[in-house]
């Protein structure tokens, strides 16, 4: 990227004023009347429409946003799922509600959730919407629930999950190149979980109220079927055979339980499922126990405290991106990028999409 214009971009944002106002959301609620007007905005070159994809996405603010990600990662022959957290505003709500009306391969989940951060809630809205893509044939047909009236079928070979601050280091077609090569093998996270311990040894209790999680010291049951916990993170790039696994199979659905009262078990119910590769092995995982850290291409976040260089701010100790960053984002090999805010840096935005 051009040095010249990161500065100039840079001098942009330091002077933006400082109660920059974001696109209100209630400017995206719009009659289906409008949906081709809608269509028209998106850009897309139809490829690879022999293997499509189930994509989930977690929402809870800021439609503008939302709406640039789906213009950003949408293919006709995909599948996408959205969960919208259940607190958001009524006017996010409605206005991801004009959205799916328009596009038939787009839907809400038929079950959201009051997300916490750090809680059961944040896996359990990902179990949602994976579990809705896999049971699609059990509603589409007979319009069973409202959400999936006059949405189509899509019979998707692999899926992953992303959420709203989020965004794709590779197109569609680069990423299906890749996946063909996995053959059916996954795409997760390991890390070494010693200092993490305190999140699956005792119970932990996510109160709605406060919107936050507490420890308690109540010591945790040892998990079931023998599951030995590995820690991870929240992103998963997953075949539909190990999908089907993690929703319908009962050892699975036993650990899922066990997680309820964990802390952060987005970040670890994907990991535990995949590493423990004697209860499910068609994935091919040849794991070495001796090997405590497996870093996957899934997602590139920039944590706090990590080395890393990160020229914009810290939210829940994750980089939210600037101009700045962009040379060193777009030269990873990763396929998607935590985090950007457009009301932190909208030039850093816009210079990701193109």
């Amino acid at each position: 990227m051009n040095k010249t214009e990161i500065e100039k971009a840079k001098k942009l944002v330091k002077n933006l004023p400082s109660n920059l106002k974001l696109i209100d959301d209630r400017n995206f609620i719009f009659d289906k009347s409008e949906c081709e007007n809608f269509k028209a905005t998106f850009n897309f070159d139809i490829s690879d429409q022999n293997f499509p994809l189930a994509i989930s996405i977690l929402v809870h603010e800021n439609a503008e946003q939302v709406f640039r990600l789906l213009k950003s990662i949408y293919q006709p022959q995909n599948i996408y799922c959205i969960h919208i957290d259940k607190k958001s505003n009524k006017n996010f709500h409605a206005a991801i509600r004009s959205l799916v009306k328009c596009l038939d391969n787009v839907f809400i989940s038929t079950k959201t959730e009051n997300i916490v951060y750090g809680g059961f809630s944040r896996l359990q809205a990902d179990i949602n919407c994976l579990r809705d893509l896999l049971t699609l044939k059990d509603f589409v047909g007979d319009n069973k629930h409202e959400n999936l009236m006059n949405k189509k079928l899509v019979e998707w070979k692999y899926a992953f999950n992303l959420v709203g601050t989020e965004f794709p280091l590779r197109t569609n077609s680069e990423l299906i190149k890749i996946i063909k090569i996995y053959n059916g093998s996954n795409e997760i996270e390991l890390v070494k979980i010693d200092s993490f311990l305190e999140r699956v040894e005792y119970e932990w209790i996510e109160d709605n109220r406060s919107n936050s999680i507490f420890k308690t010291n109540v010591k945790k049951k040892e998990p079931p079927h023998g599951y030995k916990i590995y820690k991870g993170y929240s992103g998963y790039l997953i075949s539909k055979a190990f999908a089907k696994y993690a929703i319908f199979d009962q050892r699975a659905q036993d650990f899922l339980k066990w997680t309820r009262n964990t802390y952060s078990p987005d970040e670890i119910f994907w990991s535990t499922l995949h590493f423990n590769s004697k209860f499910f092995s068609s994935h091919g995982l040849k794991y070495d126990p001796m090997v405590e850290k497996y870093d996957s291409l899934i997602k590139y976040t920039g944590w706090y405290g990590e080395k890393n260089d990160c020229n914009g701010v810290y939210r829940h100790g994750i980089c939210v991106f600037s101009i700045e960053d962009l040379p060193e984002l777009i030269s990873r090999p990763h396929f998607v990028a935590n985090k950007f805010l457009i009301h932190e840096d909208p030039i850093a935005y816009q210079c990701i999409e193109e």
